[in-house]
């Protein structure tokens, strides 16, 4: 098979990322992956390099443990009896599938992704019930639909934009979660500043909350970590109401508090009217006729200390 991907020769170094460890051809093909400047060059890169892709991430992981950083979690935290509608989103060569469908995600796994020849290695898995082509800008699937979101490897250079978050979301319905890898080094750094950005925007803006974040073990040999977070959708229109209630309950507290202000403004004008606010203010200097014992003491400190 012809790969698309640039080739290490005897006597050139390829041009790799910052963050890998290992060299060589295998390097060089991992390279165009997180060094892609756009969705088609990176689609076009995983379509060349679809079958050589499992043998080549076990070359820096081993094992396929890899791939299954993220589904761990998922066995770990959740059961098919009671979320059983799963999307593996970016789901690749399927590499998560068989561990998924071991414990008990079968008709309802589902799986999506940018490459066609990614899905085409995936479909030999027979894992997943229905598999979607992805495009840039549209997941293809249906929003609401699924109990759990799974991703991994999806969020690292070169991959997903930020905004596959919220298309994330947007799949799971109220309540449902999200579980999916994020490689250390770039979510801390520079380069996943807006991956971060975004996360933590859509936390403010009430549409998931942080169930956990675990750092796991992901590519040994190029000494790269992944967090693992957990997230859950929350209800937006609950949210809604509830901030429209609370804005209510402001705008009411801030009416009470004036009427209650101009009543006992009110009822001291009646009690002491020689002593009003425009006398007192006459007699700011000279309030000798004042004690502390007064009746009228308390509201004076308070109009000459600006309090009233």
């Amino acid at each position: 098979m012809t790969s698309d991907q640039p080739q290490a020769s005897a006597d050139a170094t390829p041009s790799i990322h910052a963050s890998q460890r290992t060299t060589g051809a295998l390097a060089a093909r991992h390279a165009a992956a997180l060094l892609a400047k756009d969705a088609a060059e990176l689609e076009k890169v995983y379509d060349g390099w679809a079958e050589e892709y499992d043998a080549d991430l076990d070359g820096i992981a081993g094992d396929g443990q890899w791939g299954c950083t993220a589904s761990k979690i998922v066995v770990k935290l959740c059961s098919p009896k009671d979320m059983p509608k799963l999307l593996d989103f970016g789901c690749g060569t399927g590499i998560a599938g068989p561990h998924l469908k071991e414990h008990g995600w079968i008709d309802t796994l589902h799986g999506c992704d940018l490459s066609q020849g990614m899905l085409d290695v995936s479909a030999k898995r027979r894992c997943y019930a229905q598999l979607i082509k992805s495009t840039e800008n549209e997941s293809g699937v249906k929003a609401g639909s699924y109990d759990i979101v799974h991703s991994a490897g999806m969020f690292a250079p070169g991959q997903a934009p930020p905004s596959a978050l919220d298309s994330m979301a947007k799949a799971l319905r109220v309540g449902g979660l999200a579980i999916f890898t994020i490689r250390c080094v770039y979510y801390d750094g520079p380069e996943g500043a807006a991956h971060k950005g975004r996360l933590e925007a859509m936390c403010k803006e009430g549409l998931w909350s942080v169930v956990q974040q675990t750092e796991e073990e992901y590519l040994p040999k190029d000494q790269v970590t992944a967090y693992v977070f957990v997230m859950k959708k929350l209800d937006e229109v609950m949210l809604f109401k509830m901030s429209a209630f609370l804005a209510r309950v402001s705008a009411a507290t801030a009416i009470l508090t004036s009427t209650i202000k101009a009543s006992m403004e009110h009822s001291l004008a009646l009690c002491f009217h020689d002593l009003s606010p425009e006398s007192l203010d006459k007699t700011a200097d000279d309030a000798s006729f004042l004690t502390p014992l007064s009746p009228s003491y308390p509201y004076y400190l308070m109009r000459i200390c600006g309090i009233w």
